[in-house]
């Protein structure tokens, strides 16, 4: 069927289907199917065509390494003329990996660009570009880069990366706090630089939500249970003892009336990494849009219960990595070779299955809880406005 020149001719096939098997082919790993690649690609009639397979194959490289290729697929791949910088990067080439560096490092370069290096980074982990991606993670970059290299620095290891992050937690947006956080929760030295951070006042307790503690305690050490044991223990979810603090942010919405104009960008650096509302915000937790968003009650169990009822798909999951690191999130994408978390701040991380040392549900929500308890009433109110509004806002 492939040797059959009217077969290609189809544009179906070059959008949808030809993509899709080169994917499913690389990401089985296997000799004969990584062969088969080298098929596809030495049949495929123009550079369209080669292009198409080539998207495929560099997204089943997400999290891979490329030096055990096999020969045909190596020499195919370089004479496609298409052999991309970050394949070239993931096959060890130390140029390509250079401007990778370079590229995430680089503030005149665009937002997407510095985020495809910086993905890159952390799944090839080469030991020079951990410096680069702390200094992205302290800059002025947009948000979006600073959390992607925040996921990228989980790879590495050494305790004064910790160290210098927790220094810097203060200062930082709260999308890259939280990013932060969830980094320095993944190994144990780094949990102690961000309890004294907390217990110092330099970082509110708040700013560690009971997931992240969860996390923190799989480490075993002392210092961190020894603070985990002082702090509020966790109520269960549908539990009568969220019932108080659910009234009393209903009495203070219904008081009087917010502003949705002001409660927009509340919402978008709260809410809106995780959740779309009318075509903005992000796609990790369920679309808002269509949901009952006029009932108050049901609103607020969701929001300051959030374990009261966990959508399917988005289970939190916890892996303990057989380097020592413990991290957290939903499983956005997996195959037989890697699994793909998504973490509650927005950033995906992926791990090969080689280097996991257990994958299990955690029981509880993705959403953190006390997400209101760092806004005032006003503020509640104002981002309510804007959560219950039947049409987008018009500015």
């Amino acid at each position: 069927l492939f040797r059959d020149p009217a077969f290609w001719d189809a544009g179906w096939v070059r959008e949808h289907l030809t993509p899709r098997l080169m994917r499913r082919l690389a990401a089985s790993g296997t000799r004969a199917e990584l062969v088969a690649c080298a098929t596809l690609l030495s049949l495929a009639p123009g550079p369209a065509d080669r292009a198409a397979l080539m998207a495929g194959f560099e997204e089943a490289m997400r999290g891979r390494s490329l030096p055990g290729l096999p020969e045909e697929l190596g020499r195919a791949l370089e004479s496609s003329g298409l052999l991309t910088p970050v394949l070239r990067a993931r096959r060890g080439d130390a140029e390509a990996l250079r401007d990778m560096i370079r590229q995430a490092g680089d503030a005149a370069a665009s937002a997407e660009q510095r985020i495809a290096a910086i993905r890159l980074l952390g799944e090839v982990r080469p030991a020079d570009a951990a410096e680069v991606l702390l200094g992205v993670v302290r800059s002025e970059a947009a948000v979006a880069v600073r959390t992607a290299a925040c996921a990228a620095l989980s790879g590495y290891d050494g305790e004064g990366l910790g160290t210098a992050l927790a220094a810097a937690l203060p200062g930082f947006p709260v999308a890259v706090r939280d990013a932060a956080v969830n980094l320095l929760a993944s190994r144990a030295a780094w949990s102690r630089a961000l309890v004294a951070a907390v217990s110092t006042g330099r970082l509110p307790r708040g700013a560690v939500p009971v997931e992240v503690r969860a996390r923190m305690g799989r480490h075993g050490d002392p210092t961190i249970e020894a603070w985990l044991a002082r702090q509020p223990a966790v109520a269960p979810a549908g539990s009568s003892v969220w019932r108080p603090r659910i009234e009393a942010v209903r009495k203070v919405i219904t008081a009087t009336p917010g502003d949705p104009y002001r409660g927009e960008p509340l919402f978008m650096d709260r809410c809106g990494g995780c959740h779309t509302l009318f075509f903005k915000g992000g796609k990790i937790g369920p679309d808002l849009t269509s949901y009952q968003r006029d009932d108050l009650g049901t609103m607020l169990i969701s929001i300051i219960d959030p374990n009261a009822e966990i959508r399917e798909g988005y289970e939190n999951h916890l892996v303990t990595t057989k380097d020592g690191r413990t991290l957290g999130g939903f499983l956005a994408d997996q195959d037989a070779r890697v699994i793909v978390l998504r973490g509650y701040e927005g950033t995906d991380l992926t791990l090969a299955r080689s280097e996991v040392a257990s994958l299990d549900p955690a029981g509880r929500s993705l959403m953190p809880e006390g997400l209101l308890e760092e806004y005032s009433d006003q503020e509640i109110r104002d981002l309510f406005a804007y959560l219950r509004q039947s049409q987008p806002i018009v500015r």
